[in-house]
């Protein structure tokens, strides 16, 4: 399994994003993949606080957030750039 589409099944499974602009970013990435809505139908937003904090809960498996929004969050592991 690639990284990619490794990635696409996480997100598939459970995710959290922002509501904000990060999060509506990530939401025109998946439209141009064409997955948005089976990610969408998974999805767990989060108006305000660290979304990272749904993945240290176990409400969510993956995050997609600024990166300095996702260390701070005791619990997670940040992947990425």
């Amino acid at each position: 399994m690639t990284s990619a589409s490794s990635a696409h099944q996480k997100a598939q499974d459970r995710h959290a994003r922002p509501r904000r602009s990060s999060g509506i970013t990530f939401d025109k990435l998946l439209e141009r993949l064409g997955i948005a809505d089976e990610i969408r139908a998974k999805a767990k937003l989060k108006q305000g606080g660290y979304v990272a904090e749904l993945v240290a809960s176990g409400d969510a498996e993956l995050a997609v957030h600024q990166i300095s929004e996702i260390v701070p969050v005791k619990g997670v592991t940040p992947v990425g750039p």
